[in-house]
C-alpha cells in the first residue's frame, strides 16, 4: 500500500522559518518547566507565566503535521517505508529514553521485576517522564497520517471550512476537558470520560493543530503571503488573545475561586485561538529572521538559532534530567526575591547544558537511535582554523616575512 499522491514533485526549498520556530519553542518548553521547578505550585505569577507558555506543545504539533505534509503530500510513498522511517526516528528514541527515565526515577532500586512492571505501562501511556507523551502522540499521528492525507484531498476547495470546523471542534473539546460534566461518569458519556482522563496522550486532542499544520504546508505560498502582509494585525491579535488569557486566569482564580493550577491548565478554553496567533506571529518573526540572514545580519544569533533548531529534538528529550540536576544542586538559591532571576537563568543553563550534551551524542554513530537524526561529526578542522595558533619564537629579521606571509590567512579567517 502506498500514499497516493501527485507525480513526484521537484525538490522543495528548506523552510528556514521553521528553524526559528523550533528554537524558540524548545526554549519555551524549557522555560515552562523551569518555572515549574523553581516556584511553588500556588504561586500566582508563576502559574500565569506557565499558562502563557503552554502554547508550546501546540506549536510542536503544528510543526509535526507541517513537515510531514510538506514532504509527503505530493508524493507517492510506500506506507511500509514511511512507517519504518518515521518509527525508526521517533519510536526507538522513545523506547530508549523511556527506559532511561524509568531508571532515572529510581525504579530499578526495587528490583528488575518492578522496573519492568513500571516500564511496560509507561511505554503504552507515554508516562515514563512528564514530557514523553509528545513522542507517543507523534507516533499516533504517523499511524493516522494516511487518513489526514485522504481528508485534505477530499476537502480540496473547502479547506477554509475544514479549518474552521476543526477550530470549532477544538474549542468545544477544551471546554469539555476543562469542565468535564458529571454525566460522563455513566452511560454513553464514559468513552468521552476516558478521553478526558487521557487527553494528554491522545492524538485527537490536538487535531486542530495537526489540521492547521497540514493545510499550511499544502497552501504554503498563500499562507506566507498572508502572514507577510498582515504582520501588525497578527501582533495585535496575539496581544489581544494574551490579555484575554490573563483575564480568564484572573477571573478563574479570584471570582470563580478555582485552584491556580486548574486555572492555568494547558487545556484552557481560550488556548486554541491564542496558540493560533502565536504560531502565525512566530512564523512572521521567522520571515524577518530569514530576511536578515540573507543579508548576512544577525550572524551570531543565526548561528545559535540554527544550532538549537538542529538539536531541538534531542534537547527536548534530555532537558528534564538536566533541569532536575541543576535545580537539585542549586535549590538553595531559590527564594521569594531571587526567583525572578534564578528562573530565567535556570532555563538558559538547562538549554545550554542540554545542547552541549546532545551535540556530543550527535557526533556518535548511535545518534539516530538516541536523538532521531543521522550522525553529525564534530568539525574539528573548521574549529582549528579559528583557534589561535601558538607561534614559534622567530628572529627579529623574520618578523616582516612572517607578517606578510600570514596576512592573507588572517584576513580570510576574519572574513569567515
Amino acid at each position: 500500500m502506498a500514499l497516493a499522491g501527485a507525480p513526484a514533485a521537484p525538490k522543495r526549498r528548506h523552510v528556514s522559518e521553521l528553524d526559528l520556530l523550533r528554537a524558540l519553542t524548545v526554549l519555551g518548553v524549557i522555560s515552562v518547566h523551569s518555572i515549574w521547578f523553581t516556584n511553588t505550585s500556588t504561586n500566582l505569577s508563576a502559574n500565569l507565566g506557565m499558562d502563557m507558555l503552554h502554547y508550546t506543545r501546540n506549536v510542536f504539533m503544528f510543526m509535526t503535521a507541517f513537515v510531514l505534509f510538506y514532504v509527503y503530500y505530493r508524493r507517492s510513498y510506500p506506507l511500509s517505508s514511511f512507517w519504518a522511517k518515521r518509527f525508526k526516528l521517533v519510536g526507538i528514541p522513545y523506547v530508549l529514553w523511556s527506559m532511561y527515565y524509568v531508571y532515572y526515577g529510581g525504579a530499578l532500586k526495587f528490583g528488575i521485576g518492578y522496573y519492568l512492571s513500571k516500564l511496560g505501562p509507561d511505554l503504552l501511556q507515554g508516562t515514563a517522564w512528564f514530557h514523553l507523551y509528545y513522542l507517543l502522540v507523534t507516533m499516533q499521528f504517523y499511524l493516522v497520517f494516511p487518513l489526514f492525507v485522504w481528508l485534505v484531498k477530499k476537502t480540496a476547495g473547502y479547506h477554509r471550512w475544514l479549518l474552521a470546523a476543526s477550530l470549532g471542534l477544538e474549542l468545544l473539546m477544551m471546554v469539555v476537558f476543562q469542565y468535564a460534566p458529571s454525566w460522563m461518569t455513566t452511560g454513553v458519556g464514559q468513552p468521552l470520560l476516558w478521553m478526558v482522563l487521557n487527553r494528554h496522550q491522545v492524538v485527537f486532542t490536538y487535531q486542530f493543530y495537526l489540521v492547521f499544520g497540514a493545510l499550511a504546508a499544502v497552501h504554503l505560498d498563500q499562507i506566507e503571503a498572508y502572514i507577510r502582509s498582515h504582520g501588525r494585525t497578527l501582533v495585535k491579535g496575539l496581544v489581544a488573545t494574551a490579555l484575554a488569557m490573563a483575564a480568564y486566569y484572573g477571573l478563574a482564580v479570584s471570582v470563580w475561586h478555582e485552584p491556580v493550577t486548574f486555572a492555568a491548565n494547558v487545556f484552557q478554553p481560550l488556548m486554541p485561538i491564542y496558540s493560533l496567533f502565536v504560531i502565525l506571529t512566530l512564523y512572521r518573526l521567522g520571515q524577518r529572521w530569514v530576511g536578515a540572514k540573507s543579508q548576512n545580519r544577525w550572524r551570531k544569533a543565526t548561528w545559535a538559532i540554527t544550532w538549537v533548531a538542529d538539536l531541538s529534538f534531542g534537547i527536548y528529550l534530555i532537558h528534564p534530567a538536566v533541569l532536575e540536576e541543576i535545580t537539585t544542586r542549586f535549590v538553595w538559591m531559590v527564594g521569594p526575591f531571587t526567583r525572578v532571576i534564578v528562573t530565567p537563568l535556570t532555563a538558559l543553563a538547562t538549554l545550554a547544558v542540554s545542547a552541549l550534551i546532545v551535540r556530543g551524542i550527535a557526533a556518535t554513530p548511535w545518534a539516530v537511535y538516541a536523538i532521531g537524526r543521522e550522525q553529525i561529526p564534530i568539525p574539528w578542522d573548521r574549529w582549528r582554523r579559528h583557534w589561535p595558533h601558538r607561534r614559534r619564537p622567530v628572529a627579529p629579521a623574520d618578523h616582516v616575512a612572517l607578517d606578510v606571509a600570514e596576512a592573507p590567512a588572517v584576513a580570510e579567517g576574519g572574513a569567515r
